[in-house]
C-alpha cells in the first residue's frame, strides 16, 4: 500500500476459457505438487504433501483451463 499517494500496488488477470477436469491421477498429482511448490515454496516437506494428497485425492477436483482470452490490470510504482 502506498499511503502517500493513497493507492495499492497490484497485479491481476482475468481469464476466459474452457475448463476440463483432470482425471489422470499422475497429472493430477503433478499439478497439485506444482501449486503447492508455488504457494508454499520449494522447501516444503514432500512427505507432508504425499500424506495430505493421499488423504484428500478422492474428494479433490483439479481443472485445467484452456485460455481463450485474457486481460490484466496492474499498478506499480
Amino acid at each position: 500500500m502506498d499511503k502517500d499517494n493513497f493507492t495499492l500496488h497490484y497485479k491481476s488477470i482475468i481469464i476466459h476459457g474452457k475448463p476440463k477436469e483432470i482425471i489422470d491421477e499422475i497429472t493430477k498429482r503433478k499439478s497439485m505438487a506444482l501449486v503447492c511448490e508455488k504457494y508454499i515454496g520449494g522447501d516444503y516437506p514432500i512427505e507432508h504433501f504425499q500424506r495430505t494428497y493421499k488423504n484428500t485425492s478422492e474428494v479433490l477436483t483439479v481443472f485445467e483451463i484452456s485460455i481463450e482470452k485474457n486481460s490484466g490490470l496492474g499498478h506499480e510504482t
